[in-house]
């Protein structure tokens, strides 16, 4: 069975449910199928089923078929992803040659893939040379992928190659590195020393790294980051390096469960923050054998 249900989504605040009004902005699809309640949403046409906008999270539904109010769960985090996979080599002349790929799934997903498929292929190529400069200047890409943004059929991702000369920073017998796309953790949303309103997001989310670094052959590790691991009720974060065989792997994973943090949960959570982001900027030191 499938019904039309009226929603406000929660952009614009919660509707009083406590009296007979149809206080809607926007109306998707509720399926009863196999003792089971799911929605989806006809006008998303960048979802891959049996996903649906994060506008539509978190909130309640008005059937008035049914007679009936239901609430449209939080899809867990894992739901609402990036995945980056990233391998690194040295070569003996301290050029860096780098393969980033991303996978998405849920809202991210669908907004990586409407915002690849609006924009000319012909422009693609100077937006991620644009991407990779903004890991350093010296950066050249080598080639690049992108999944079709039409294919709703297949997980969207995106794939390229490029190469930096002089990656990392030079000192004496010293190369200090840090890890690629890490600077990414930034958390401007707790900007603010105190809050008056709850923090809301549109949904949960989760971003996961995974990055090889080969050793480089006249370098030895002196130094790498310890684990972290931290959690509040609202969030968690773990990350950590490890050496196997000749290559250094980071793996991490950010995780927030929740749509909504209580201003009173605020400072707790802002310092949570915090500590991840200075995490991220960790440095890698080798030293010449």
């Amino acid at each position: 069975e499938a019904y039309p249900v009226g929603v406000l989504t929660n952009r614009e605040g919660s509707p009083p449910r406590e009296i007979p009004i149809h206080w809607c902005n926007h109306a998707i699809t509720e399926i009863h199928l196999n003792e089971k309640i799911f929605y989806l949403d006809c006008t998303g046409s960048n979802f891959r089923y049996p996903c649906h906008s994060s506008s539509n999270h978190g909130i309640t539904c008005l059937n008035p078929l049914l007679g009936k109010i239901n609430y449209i769960p939080v899809p867990p985090d894992s739901e609402n992803m990036k995945a980056y996979n990233i391998e690194i080599e040295i070569d003996k002349n301290g050029i860096a040659y780098v393969e980033f790929t991303g996978r998405y799934t849920g809202s991210q997903e669908a907004g990586i893939r409407y915002y690849w498929k609006s924009m000319k292929p012909g422009e693609r190529k100077n937006r991620i040379e644009e991407v990779i400069k903004e890991e350093s200047p010296n950066a050249e890409l080598l080639s690049y992928e992108i999944g079709s943004p039409e294919d709703l059929e297949q997980q969207f991702f995106l794939n390229w190659k490029y190469q930096i000369k002089d990656f990392g920073i030079r000192t004496k017998d010293l190369l200090i590195f840090r890890m690629p796309e890490l600077r990414k953790y930034e958390f401007k949303e707790v900007g603010l020393e105190k809050r008056t309103y709850d923090l809301t997001y549109p949904s949960s989310f989760m971003i996961r790294h995974r990055i090889r670094l080969k050793i480089p052959d006249k370098y030895k590790v002196e130094y790498l980051p310890a684990p972290f691991e931290k959690s509040t009720e609202y969030a968690l974060y773990k990350g950590q390096y490890t050496i196997e065989d000749n290559d250094i792997i980071f793996k991490d994973e950010f995780r927030r469960k929740k749509r909504i943090i209580p201003v009173e949960f605020y400072k707790e959570y802002k310092g949570f923050l915090s500590k991840v982001a200075r995490y991220s900027k960790e440095e890698i030191f080798f030293k010449e054998k």
